[in-house]
């Protein structure tokens, strides 16, 4: 697999999943039969191995959002490994 199509999967992906939680969070407004709606957000960044997270709304999003980070750090990491080999194998 040659790694510009591994770069544009995870764009890709990340498109989608920014489309697809906007989408929800508009069925769940327009479902929710209650005067009051709560609403929460999060977001997080990883800048090299070190996820920077943050969020406002509800407690469990904080635990949320920390497992995210740590899953997201380990799939980096396994990224990175897998990129390596495959670097290797192109330059030897």
């Amino acid at each position: 697999m040659k790694l510009q199509y591994i770069g544009f999967l995870l764009v890709f992906t990340g498109i989608i999943l920014v489309f697809v939680a906007t989408l929800l969070q508009v069925y769940y407004a327009l479902t929710t039969s209650s005067e009051e709606v709560k609403v929460g957000g999060g977001g997080c960044i990883i800048i090299l191995f070190i996820p920077i997270c943050f969020g406002v709304g509800e407690p469990a999003l904080i635990t949320t959002l920390m497992v995210l980070g740590l899953v997201l750090t380990i799939v980096l990491i396994l990224l990175n490994i897998y990129l390596t080999r495959e670097f290797k194998k192109t330059v030897v």
